[in-house]
């Protein structure tokens, strides 16, 4: 009889409206079994490690996070070899009056296929003018308090630098200045920072 009930439901409804109604006891009821199965079987799961220092202090017992070792080496650039430098003289102007300050040009260039640092130290340029074999003016022999500047020349590139000359002649003793320098054909020579000009730069003083 209770067999015949419940595979054939009676009742003042439709036999679908029963069997929904089952379904949907069954269905809470194994939901509340679940759940039931969670909360005693939720003290088996493996506990934290505890501190040993503090026994009511659990640590993470995760992996430690690895840090990336990709990042980009930096270059360092050495410095610049004289031997391999090369460098060009030059001035402002081809022609001066008589007593006219004139700029000096020193630019040294790269060749190489890497770039390099150069020490541009006052104290190591040595600029000299000459009028035929005689010294005009020149640097040597004369200090100068300015501390060396640092400059990177690139694979190729150049670097330029300068100095003004008075257009007065050297005195005879020291680094003071002399007579003003005449009319007529000069010549500038430079070692700078132990890269010596191959070619000299031709100007002319007029009166």
């Amino acid at each position: 009889m209770l067999v015949s009930t419940l595979l054939f439901p009676v009742g003042p409804h439709e036999p679908r409206v029963y069997w929904v109604r089952r379904a949907v006891v069954v269905v809470v009821l194994v939901v509340v079994l679940i759940v039931l199965i969670e909360l005693f079987s939720g003290g088996s799961s493996k506990p934290k490690a505890k501190d040993k220092a503090n026994p009511h202090v659990t640590t993470s017992t995760s992996a430690p996070a690895t840090t990336s070792s990709s990042a980009p080496a930096t270059t360092q650039v050495t410095a610049c070899d004289p031997s391999t430098l090369k460098l060009t003289l030059s001035t402002d102007s081809d022609s001066y009056k008589s007593g006219q300050a004139a700029k000096l040009i020193g630019v040294f260039s790269n060749p190489a296929t890497t770039a390099c640092t150069l020490s541009v130290a006052p104290s190591q340029e040595i600029w000299t003018i000459k009028s035929g074999p005689p010294t005009v003016w020149t640097t040597h022999g004369c200090t100068s308090s300015k501390a060396p500047k640092q400059a990177t020349i690139k694979a190729g590139g150049i670097k330029q630098v300068s100095i003004i000359w008075n257009g007065f002649r050297s005195a005879v003793s020291g680094c003071g200045n002399g007579p003003v320098a005449t009319a007529g054909e000069y010549t500038l020579h430079a070692t700078l920072d132990g890269v010596t000009a191959s070619k000299a730069a031709i100007f002319h003083v007029t009166s």
